[in-house]
């Protein structure tokens, strides 16, 4: 019987038991029934090993994920060493680092006072 009667499943698969039990206590009144019962008995036997199956098969999906988790959790340490690594081999400002996926440290071009501001550098009248 499946664990969850409350699914469609569950209440679909519990119906059908039903019948065959019933049809199980009735075998002497229902002979022409036989062939069909042994049939749906068979069916609702594989259904239940598909069942443990999928059990089975779920469990080990979900140790799949938290083995995948634990692992990118891992590699994330290491391709942060590692980029630290690079960083210290060719320099925070080498373009070498764009290859990696990395940003180079690029600094800013100084601006005269004047350019900041937005106006031009003009000369006063006491400067020649």
């Amino acid at each position: 019987m499946p664990s969850n009667a409350k699914s469609r499943y569950g209440r679909l698969v519990v119906e059908r038991q039903a019948i065959q039990r019933s049809l199980a206590n009735n075998v002497g009144d229902l002979a022409h029934l036989e062939g069909p019962c042994a049939k749906l008995e068979g069916m609702l036997q594989e259904i239940e090993q598909l069942r443990t199956e999928q059990s089975l098969l779920q469990a080990r999906k979900q140790e799949t994920t938290r083995r995948i988790q634990e692992l990118l959790e891992q590699t994330g340490k290491l391709v942060t060493f590692i980029k630290t690594g690079i960083k210290e081999h060719y320099g925070h400002d080498n373009e070498k680092l764009v290859e990696f996926g990395l940003q180079p440290f690029r600094r800013r071009r100084r601006e005269t006072r004047g350019e900041t501001q937005g106006e031009p550098q003009t000369e006063t009248a006491g400067e020649t």
